[in-house]
This record gives structure tokens, sequence and C-alpha cells, in this order.
């Protein structure tokens, strides 16, 4: 099993993250967090799914957090506009609804 994910992650990183922006981490361990900068404008598209455990309630994990502040403090002098972009959803309704 642990091959078949590893293909998976290589073919991901080879026919889909290739034409995303350079990422601000290069492995999946701390999630393929691409950002990019549009004049004064920043876009940051966080890998939602890598790290993602819902028993551990965790979408991300906290070295793909750090990246983005060390990015962020880097770079916020030169923005005026972050968007932050979602792969997923952070909350889900009642299952009832």
């Amino acid at each position: 099993m642990e091959k078949l994910l590893e293909t998976a992650k290589s073919m991901f990183a080879i026919m889909q993250a290739g034409r995303n922006p350079e990422s601000l981490s290069a492995n999946f361990k701390t999630g393929l967090i691409p950002a990019s900068k549009l004049v004064k404008l920043a876009f940051i598209v966080a890998d939602l799914r890598s790290n993602r455990n819902l028993h551990k309630k965790r979408i991300w994990n906290p070295e793909q957090l750090e990246a983005i502040k060390v990015w962020v403090a880097a770079n916020k002098s030169k923005l005026d506009t972050l968007f932050f972009v979602s792969s997923v959803v952070f909350s889900h309704g009642s299952p009832q609804i």
C-alpha cells in the first residue's frame, strides 16, 4: 500500500503539480503550497489533502502553517492583499441537512 501511495504522489507531482506556481515546500510531508504574486496581490493555495486526517480533525500539519507564516513575513511589505485558497471546506454541515 505504501508503494502505491508513493507512486500516486509521484504521478501527481509530474502530471498536476508541475503546472502550479513554485511551491513553498518541496515535499509532501510539509504539503505542496504554491504561492504566487501578481503586482501587490498574492495567492496561497494550500495543500489541504496530503496531510488531512479526519480522525485527528486535522487538514494540515504544523510545518505547512510555518511555511506559510515564513513566506508571508518575507513578503508582507510588498503586498496589499493576500488571498488564501482552500482546496477543501473548513467545516462540514450537519449530516441530517
